[in-house]
This record gives structure tokens, sequence and C-alpha cells, in this order.
């Protein structure tokens, strides 16, 4: 352990964390391999007390495995809340200036965490890449994670499904029931009010109109504009009714003896 403590390693830096200093080591104690090179001869002998074998550092390469633990930032995306697909990145760059000595090579790019993140998001697929960050030579690991729907859906769009589905129920019922209609229309948008701002209180603030938020106006609006064409065609209900009941007493009606009865004034008076 006290020659590997000697050994000379690159310092890299964790470009989109808060610190670096949160990076912390995982997994135990770094171990080290030694990949000899089939054309290079290695000393060996086995008289001596550790019976340990010499690899020329010049002809054979050297390992370390290491594992860290860090956070990454990642900047979230919700106009298209609850259809979002998000990307994060984590960029790794050579410390300093040896970045022009040290290659990184993206390879070997293995995902072990849970197929379902934050219980929210599912990872649908990972990328890595070696590219410029912040003008210097670096590495990009690349995750994209697609929210699951079924919570929104169950929670959000099924409810303002249903409730805007009564509210249109309404436009069949009859004339007579003019004042229910209302009442029905009202109380669903009051309904919706209060999911709207559940909902908007259980989102991050954005500067930015959400999908979601398009769909509760949209819901919103919807017994708003009911409750309009109903007051409409009772409108129109009454005011075909009162042309009939116009003509008919403008109308003489013939009397039992062939002879013809008086209009008959609003008083009831004949003339």
């Amino acid at each position: 352990k006290k020659k590997q403590k000697n050994i000379w390693k690159p310092d890299y830096i964790l470009v989109n964390t808060n610190s670096d200093e949160d990076r912390k080591p995982h997994g135990g104690e770094p171990t080290y391999k030694i990949i000899p090179n089939p054309d290079s001869k290695f000393q060996s002998d086995l008289t001596q007390s550790k019976k340990s074998y010499n690899f020329p550092g010049d002809q054979n390469s050297l390992k370390k495995i290491e594992t860290y633990e860090a956070a990454f930032e990642c900047k979230y995306e919700m106009g298209w809340y609850p259809f979002d697909m998000q990307i994060c990145f984590m960029e790794i760059i050579i410390a300093g200036n040896r970045d022009m000595f040290i290659d990184l090579i993206p390879d070997g790019l293995e995902y072990m965490g849970p197929p379902q993140v934050f219980s929210q998001y599912v990872v649908l697929g990972k990328s890595i890449c070696g590219t410029d960050v912040r003008l210097r030579r670096g590495i990009v690991v690349e995750f994209m994670m697609a929210r699951s729907l079924s919570p929104a859906l169950l929670s959000i769009y099924l409810p303002t499904l249903l409730i805007n589905i009564i509210g249109h129920a309404t436009l069949y019922m009859k004339n007579e029931d003019l004042q229910c209609a209302v009442a029905v229309n009202l109380t669903a948008m009051l309904v919706l009010t209060t999911m709207f701002i559940s909902v908007s209180d259980s989102l991050p603030k954005t500067s930015y109109v959400k999908l979601v938020d398009v769909w509760m106006i949209f819901s919103l609006s919807i017994p708003f504009v009911e409750v309009l064409i109903q007051i409409y065609i009772d409108y129109l209900y009454n005011k075909e009714n009162k042309e009939k009941d116009d003509e008919e007493s403008k109308c003489p009606t013939e009397g039992k003896n062939g002879g013809w009865i008086g209009l008959k004034r609003k008083t009831g008076d004949s003339l």
C-alpha cells in the first residue's frame, strides 16, 4: 500500500457538481491491476521471500480501479410536463494543463443504478463520448430519462376528463332544468380550480407555462363555455315561446255558431 501511494495518477475535475469536494470514495480502497504486454518479458525471482514478478513500467500497463460517489447538477425542462424527457450530463476534465499529455478514453460505460430514478423517471438510454468541455479535452456522459406517465394520468388527466364529461352531459338536459345544469357546471369549475392550484403547488415554479397548465386552463374553460351555451339556448327557447304566444294572441278564433270572436286583450276584456 505504501508503494501504491507513490504511483502518480492524473487529477480530474467533475465540472457540473456543486463542489469537487463532494466527490467521496465509494466501495473501499482502490485496486491496481497490471496488464502485461505479450511482447514484453517480465522478471521473476521465485527464490525471494516475497516471490514477486517484476514488470518493466515502460513496457507494460498499470490499471487502477476506484469508485467515487458524487452528486451532479441536472437542469430540468418542465415545459412538456408530464410528457417531458430530461437529458442529464456528467462532464469530466483533467485538472491543470495536463490534458495535452493525457487521453481520456470514453469506453466501458455501464449503468448500474435502478431502471426507475426518483420514482418518476425511467432511464431510456446512455452514452459516453470524448469532447471539449470548457475549452479542455474531456469526457461527457449523457443519460436520457422519460417521466412515468401513470401517476399524472391517474391523478390529473383522468379526473379532469370525467368532470368535463359530466358537465358536458348537462347540455342534453331539459330547458326546465337550467338551474340544475348551471349548478353542475359551476361546481365542476370549483373542483377544477382546486385541482389546478394543487397541481401548480406540487410542481417546481417556472417562468414559462407548462403543458399541464394549458390542459387545466382548457378544462376550466369547458364548463364556463357550456354555461354560456345553456343560457343562450334558454334565451332562444324563451324567445320562441314568446313569439308563439304573440302570434296566438293576435290570431282570431272561430265561434260555435260560425261567428268570429274578437281578440281578447291581456286584461281579459273583449273587443
